[in-house]
């Protein structure tokens, strides 16, 4: 009996020490991240060096802590920071994609597929891959609060300025019926 409860001691004395140091890993990269980004937007530019940098500690935070809330956080953090940089927006991408196949069901992972669109769209003006991730979005995630920019993004693709305004005058005349 004694053995039992001296094993038993010393199992809850490892898992505490376990949860303890991966405690203490979590706060050591929240506080690095909160360090960089801190320096980082000091002085209202980012820097490629630091950008990677940030990225690099985001992608590790994603990877200690798959199930923490603050890891989707720092994927979009990363794909969004890639998606301003030059000649960085394939990596924004390849994130995006990243966040969509683990989130796929659920309103995060319809985000990340309007990004992917929204990023060929604006970096590199491809309309037809553009019109894709925005139609694909549109068919799988229609409740979405996104959906109306995404079609809105379409219209402006296809047709140009003209046709959406079209469009938003006769929504609001609808309206105004109503």
């Amino acid at each position: 009996m004694r053995n039992l409860i001296s094993l038993s001691i010393l199992s809850f004395s490892l898992l505490s020490c376990q949860t303890a140091e991966v405690a203490q890993k979590e706060l050591s990269l929240e506080e690095q991240i909160k360090q960089i980004e801190s320096r980082a937007f000091a002085d209202q530019t980012i820097q490629i060096e630091r950008a990677d940098s940030m990225v690099a500690l985001y992608t590790k935070y994603a990877q200690t802590f798959p199930e923490d809330s603050m890891s989707l956080v720092y994927q979009f953090r990363s794909a969004d920071m890639y998606r301003s940089l030059p000649h960085k927006g394939l990596k924004a991408i390849k994130i995006y994609n990243q966040i969509f196949e683990a989130n796929k069901g659920n309103a995060q992972g319809g985000r990340a597929v309007f990004m992917i669109g929204f990023t060929f769209d604006e970096l590199y003006k491809d309309a037809e891959r553009a019109k894709k991730s925005y139609t694909y979005f549109i068919e799988n995630y229609p409740e979405h609060p996104m959906v109306v920019d995404a079609k809105n993004l379409i219209l402006l693709l296809d047709g140009g300025e003209e046709d959406l305004v079209k469009s938003w005058a006769k929504e609001n005349n609808k309206n105004i019926e109503e």
